[in-house]
């Protein structure tokens, strides 16, 4: 499996290679993250914010999104914890190629729904997107681990976990509207 990681120990643009981040609008990533998202003994805490400003919000994106499309035997994993003040606001992440407010024209990501905190599988193939039927609604401010493994062209497994990986909340296979 071809992979790039990083653990986000600063929130410079130019510290967590290969990733790049960015401000959408007037949005903020910090490495200081209220009590509420410690956890004893973590590190690489990395909190991004979107603002009061409309569409606003950060991303970090990959030098490499030309090179996922139509590939097989990726994995992306992220351990993260969505708090509560984001129930209002659409959070994608996985592999996809928007950076910006769009929504996703080629790829396979976990989406939060706006309004609420169900969290569903989802795919685009030329702009054509779906979500799987089974989805997981999050509690806030809890650690998950997110799972996207692509084995083949013809499949992308989404799997949800508890932090601890003792239990799994998601495990699905989604097989329309593959990015070709």
């Amino acid at each position: 499996i071809r992979y790039a990681w990083t653990d986000f120990e600063s929130a410079s643009v130019q510290m967590s290679s290969p990733y790049i981040g960015a401000a959408i609008s007037t949005g903020t990533s910090s490495t200081a993250p209220s009590a509420t998202f410690f956890v004893a003994g973590t590190h690489g805490l990395l909190l991004v914010r979107s603002s009061a400003t409309t569409n606003s919000g950060y991303r970090w994106v990959t030098e490499y999104s030309d090179r996922i499309v139509g590939q097989a035997d990726l994995y992306f994993r992220a351990v993260l914890a969505i708090s509560d003040d984001m129930a209002s606001k659409t959070v994608r992440f996985g592999f996809h190629d928007t950076t910006s407010i769009t929504d996703v024209v080629d790829g396979t990501y976990f989406e939060l729904t706006p309004g609420s905190m169900v969290c569903s599988a989802r795919s685009a193939n030329n702009s054509t997107r779906s979500s799987h039927g089974t989805t997981f609604t999050l509690t806030a401010n809890t650690f998950y681990i997110f799972a996207i493994y692509w084995p083949s062209t013809g499949s992308i497994n989404h799997k949800i976990k508890s932090v601890d990986e003792a239990t799994t909340h998601l495990n699905v296979d989604k097989t329309t509207d593959i990015p070709t």
